[in-house]
């Protein structure tokens, strides 16, 4: 009876030890990306910001910065698309230059985006308003006008 508590307590603690890998931050980041990735395919851009920063926080892989910037620029907010491509590029390292050609290329893009003005239409219920833009001279509605970003 004495030889069976030991095998058992062995037994036991082998157990535990494999939920702990089981369990581990690589584990958890990895669903959570998995998770942002689903969400991010169905268009659910601010849900995938949210895990995929919830999988960074977890367990720092370049690869969950790639994905969080491509849901903020889904989401239009281009500087910080911009800011997690860059960290992206920096943790690649220096072998994966086709991967950092297309970061950079992408970088680009977003960066013309940014300097590019934007035509905006102004439109009210009633026609005839004046409407000033960004402090500008008033302008009776509809009218269209071209805005930095």
């Amino acid at each position: 009876m004495l030889r069976i508590v030991p095998v058992s307590l062995g037994l036991c603690l082998c157990l535990m030890a494999g939920t702990a890998t089981a369990d581990s931050p690589e584990k958890r980041a990895h669903a959570l990306y998995s998770e942002g990735k689903a969400q991010l395919a169905s268009g659910q851009f601010a849900a995938a910001v949210a895990t995929f920063d919830r999988a960074w926080a977890v367990f720092e892989h370049p690869l969950i910065l790639k994905k969080r910037a491509e849901a903020k620029e889904q989401l239009g907010d281009i500087e910080e698309a911009v800011a997690d491509y860059r960290l992206y590029d920096a943790k690649l390292g220096k072998y994966k230059k086709k991967e950092r050609r297309q970061v950079a290329d992408q970088i680009s893009l977003l960066t013309a985006l940014l300097e590019k003005p934007v035509k905006v239409s102004v439109v009210t219920t009633r026609i005839g308003v004046k409407v000033a833009v960004d402090g500008g001279v008033a302008r009776r509605t509809p009218f269209e006008e071209q805005l930095p970003p």
